[in-house]
Order: structure tokens, then C-alpha cells, then sequence
């Protein structure tokens, strides 16, 4: 596991997260972060699966076996989690909330047009926020934490690091849209770059 401890701190400081931050994301506490980014400790099993799966990329990745983050067959299922469970009844709404509280163009909502319109970091990106937004859905709405989402406790309880995603971090989500609603490639024919872009982070 030598490169994921790179690996790992490469994922917090793309996504502009401190150590408490992370720790508080995945329910653990802010030592173990630390212990991980400094080769001294790893992560258990179920960790790293909670890792991969709330920034999107792939067991290969992390262990080194590519240096491509992001798998399509991967996307897809945490994409389909998204739209047809955590937005579903079960949260609050319907489907087409993923649609407009994330102001994610309904053709996101369509897997084939979803590829053909979004590149996988920027999928990569809305399903971290969904991540994050079904928290503040839960912390702002809900009578009791249904059992599903017990590992949000402790985020839903930092209104602060809530906030950030809310009123900052998700708004990214407009800017990306419009230019895709009105289909605005770059010149070179490619997409805008992801908000948090893992390939080539700043």
C-alpha cells in the first residue's frame, strides 16, 4: 500500500479538506488521518471502501496499480446509488431533487448522456458533493437519521463544515451546468476542467 498514503493526501488537499475535516466526513478521529498520510498506520478494509467511494475513485488507484483515478463501471454504480437511493423517497424528495438542488442538468439524470456530457472528473466531483449535501439534507429535515446514514452523525453535527459545501463548494455545480446546458466545450473540444481536479490538482 506505498502509494496510497500519498494517495490519501493527494484526495484531502485536491478537495481542499484539513485533516478534522476529513475525519469528521468519514467518522473517524483526526489522528488517524495524520497516522495514514505519514506511512504510520492503515486504514481498515471498510475504510478504505468508504474512501474510494465518497471521492469516486478507484480500489486501483489507490493501491497504485494505475495512476488513472477514475473507473467507469465504478461511476456508475456510486451515480446510480445517488439518483435512485439517496434521493429517492427515502430522503426527503423525489428524483428530481438530485436535479435541482444540485442544479445538475436533467441529462445527468440519463447514464448515456451523462457520459457524453460530463467528464468522469467532473462526475467525480457531484458525487463527492452529493455526499456532502445529503448530510445537510438530513441535518436540515429530518425528525430522525435513518439507519443508512448513521455514518453522517458526526459531519451533521459541524454546521460548519456543512455550510461550506452548501453556500461555496456546490455552487461549482451551476457553473459547470451552464456551460454544459448550452453545450460551451473549450476550443479544443474538450469539457471545463472539474472544480477539484484530481488529474492535475492545483
Amino acid at each position: 500500500m506505498s502509494k496510497f498514503y500519498k494517495r490519501m493526501e493527494l484526495l484531502r488537499t485536491t478537495y481542499k479538506l484539513t485533516t478534522r475535516e476529513l475525519a469528521m466526513i468519514l467518522n473517524i478521529k483526526a489522528p488517524s488521518i495524520t497516522m495514514w498520510e505519514k506511512e504510520k498506520a492503515q486504514p481498515t478494509l471498510f475504510m478504505f471502501d468508504r474512501i474510494c467511494n465518497l471521492f469516486a475513485v478507484s480500489s486501483d488507484f489507490m493501491l497504485g496499480h494505475t495512476d488513472f483515478p477514475y473507473n467507469e463501471s465504478f461511476l456508475l454504480k456510486l451515480e446510480d446509488d445517488i439518483i435512485s437511493y439517496r434521493f429517492g423517497e427515502q430522503y426527503f424528495g423525489s428524483h428530481k431533487d438530485l436535479a435541482s438542488d444540485l442544479h445538475l442538468d436533467t441529462t445527468y439524470l440519463v447514464p448515456q448522456l451523462r457520459i457524453e456530457n460530463y467528464t468522469q472528473g467532473e462526475r467525480a466531483n457531484i458525487i463527492f458533493l452529493a455526499n456532502m449535501y445529503i448530510s445537510y439534507r438530513i441535518a436540515r429535515y429530518a425528525d430522525t437519521v435513518p439507519e443508512e446514514a448513521r455514518y453522517c452523525l458526526p459531519l451533521i453535527g459541524d454546521k460548519t463544515l456543512l455550510k461550506k459545501f452548501e453556500n461555496q463548494e456546490y455552487l461549482y455545480l451551476c457553473h459547470l451546468n451552464d456551460a454544459l446546458f448550452k453545450h460551451q466545450r473549450q476550443k479544443d473540444g474538450s469539457f471545463p476542467t472539474p472544480f477539484y481536479n484530481l488529474e492535475n490538482p492545483i
